[in-house]
């Protein structure tokens, strides 16, 4: 029985140690969030507080919730639409060239009658 109890009381200080120099300590406390409260109940916010317009539900409408990782999946997935619905392929920006020099070339008066 003393082998057991020497065995648990060895494990516990070597716990005890090992978590004392792994815990972090407590992040620092700035002293506005330290100070006290003041008990006093400010009757002018509140009273502004029930001045404030309320909507019902048909003037807020239909809304849908999403976590903030959803919202930023969706925004990604929009972009990418965007861009691929914006894309152009190498013919085609080679298309848009060529009309952009003609259009410049007959603005100036120049036709090249090769083309």
């Amino acid at each position: 029985m003393a082998i057991l109890t020497l065995v648990t009381t060895v494990c516990w200080v070597v716990f005890d140690v090992y978590r004392a120099f792994t815990t972090k300590p407590a992040p620092p406390v700035g002293q506005d969030i330290l100070s006290p409260i003041d008990p006093n109940l400010d009757l002018n916010a509140l009273n502004r507080l029930q001045t404030k317009v309320q909507l019902n539900d048909e003037e807020i409408g239909d809304t849908e919730v999403t976590s903030p990782d959803n919202a930023v999946v969706v925004e990604e997935a929009q972009e990418t639409i965007e861009a691929e619905e914006t894309e152009l392929t190498d013919e085609e920006l080679l298309l848009e060239e060529d009309l952009d020099t003609l259009n410049e070339s007959t603005d100036s008066g120049e036709v090249n009658e090769s083309q």
